[in-house]
């Protein structure tokens, strides 16, 4: 199956990460460099149908409607995000990484001791957060790498769309939300689940 070829792929490679952006660009990033690969798909409608099975086997909701999805794969060893048309042009596309969190700690980061330092202040204070950056970048992996350092023994709720951050901690929970129709349920909003 092409998504094990994928997950052999990172392993062989020793890379992260591995993206398919339509049926013509494959590529992994090691070390920060781009590499092309041997393309998986040769048409939009194959690569297309094949991603829409693979996410209805994850129990996730993905076409035109709902062009978005992602989630963890093969016991939250990989993360997965994938996009279809009417949201990608050019194709679908799909990215597969290798999940890194057990390991992480917020020194593997390049960042200053000095900003580290005042976010954690003001995260112990109450304050808001933003983490931002490109696709890859590494947000999920250093809030994963904060939260673990800074929230061993305080309540956290992880409110998610697309399955990512693991539950490391007995007082922490998570909480994903739904779109209406997937198990024959309503939806879910982050605004339900925050209510909640």
């Amino acid at each position: 199956m092409w998504i094990d070829d994928l997950c052999q792929s990172l392993k062989w490679l020793d890379a992260n990460e591995i993206f398919l952006n339509g049926p013509q660009k494959t590529f992994y990033i090691k070390d920060g460099i781009y590499h092309e690969l041997k393309s998986y798909f040769t048409c939009k409608k194959k690569m297309t149908e094949v991603i829409q099975i693979f996410s209805f086997e994850q129990n996730i909701r993905l076409d035109p409607l709902h062009p978005f999805a992602g989630g963890t794969f093969k016991n939250n060893a990989y993360r997965w995000q994938a996009v279809i048309e009417p949201a990608c042009f050019d194709g679908p596309f799909f990215c597969l990484r290798r999940h890194r969190f057990d390991n992480l700690k917020t020194n593997d980061f390049e960042i200053s001791e000095d900003l580290l330092g005042n976010l954690k202040k003001d995260l112990i204070k109450g304050d808001h957060l933003i983490i931002c950056g490109p696709c890859g970048s590494g947000k999920t992996s250093f809030l994963c790498a904060l939260l673990k350092e800074l929230c061993k023994h305080m309540r956290v709720a992880i409110i998610e769309d697309y399955e990512e951050l693991p539950v490391f901690f007995p007082l922490w929970c998570k909480m994903k939300t739904k779109v209406e129709g997937i198990e024959h349920g309503k939806e879910i909003s982050f605004k339900i689940l925050i209510n909640e």
